[in-house]
């Protein structure tokens, strides 16, 4: 068996009622996403196993990826800390992204159960205050509604991560068959959170949620977040620029899985903190973005 049928494999049975998943393929030298893949069916997914792989050996790239369901991510985990963090939560998937460092994939809802991604970001920033609180250590920057994990059964190409002999790390993972932690109070946490979300008005002739457009500048964001320029940011339209930049970027391209000027400026519409549910304002975003892309293009 290939190392990256494996770690599918182990995603898959770990994450058994996740009905589908998104997967990122990230150049770690920028954060840029390069290529993604939206709804991949749970049954589906060992047929984009090739495909990642080409990516992840012949390109440099790494793979990333986030199921659907009532999952958050808390990263950084050290091995020491392990046995803690399992007591203290329902953990469905370990994954080792390099010595001595892990992901753990914590369920915290029922799966019929839908929260808004604000209840859900506050659940992840619960967990990582309670490990710390313990004594422990977790990234409290990953603690998003929308963080990506590494994929198992491929290697983490970032370059602090690059052995002598020019090889990367395997990411690995682990599965924990028996819950031994509880999500009730981590539940509790994050229903008792209060929404920070504006309420917006909607256009008639919008086909676009706000949950969608939430959780698509949420994916953007995440990315963005990887680098230190984006939280410097002081001024709200610039960061609005940003995001739209990075929904849009490769847009042209056939298969790319991005999505158009037109629905990225009903998600800045819908989502901008500084004029919400201006539509004019959006639309002026999206055509700085786009000149900003165009002059991006013309360098390279």
């Amino acid at each position: 068996m290939k190392a990256w049928e494996r770690g599918i494999a182990r995603c898959q049975r770990g994450l058994l009622a996740a009905p589908r998943f998104d997967i990122r393929v990230i150049d770690d030298l920028n954060g840029r996403c390069v290529r993604q893949f939206r709804n991949v069916a749970h049954m589906s997914l060992p047929g984009f196993g090739p495909v990642l792989a080409r990516f992840n050996a012949h390109d440099g790239y790494s793979i990333i990826f986030r199921p659907h369901g009532p999952w958050v991510l808390v990263d950084d985990i050290a091995t020491i800390d392990k046995v803690m963090v399992t007591r203290m939560f329902r953990v469905s998937l370990w994954v080792m992204t390099s010595p001595d460092n892990w992901q753990a994939w914590v369920y915290i809802f029922p799966r019929n159960k839908q929260l808004p991604p604000n209840l859900i970001r506050a659940a992840a920033r619960t967990a990582v205050k309670w490990i710390k609180d313990s004594g422990g250590y977790a990234d409290a920057n990953a603690a998003s509604n929308a963080q990506f994990g590494r994929m198992p059964g491929f290697t983490n190409r970032k370059p602090m991560h690059e052995r002598k002999d020019g090889t990367y790390p395997w990411v690995n993972a682990e599965m924990f068959p028996r819950f031994a932690g509880t999500d009730t109070k981590l539940r509790r946490a994050a229903e008792a959170a209060p929404d920070t979300y504006q309420v917006v008005v909607i256009p008639d002739d919008t086909r676009m949620t706000v949950a969608e457009a939430r959780e698509l500048r949420a994916d953007a964001e995440s990315v963005l977040e990887k680098t230190e320029w984006f939280s410097r940011i002081p001024d709200r339209s610039s960061r609005d620029q940003a995001v739209a930049r990075e929904l849009m970027w490769g847009w042209w391209i056939p298969g790319q899985g991005v999505i158009t000027p037109d629905d990225t400026s009903t998600v800045i519409m819908l989502t901008t903190p500084k004029r919400p549910g201006d539509r004019a304002y959006a639309q002026s975003i999206i055509k700085s973005a786009l000149a900003n892309i165009q002059q991006s293009r013309r360098r390279a």
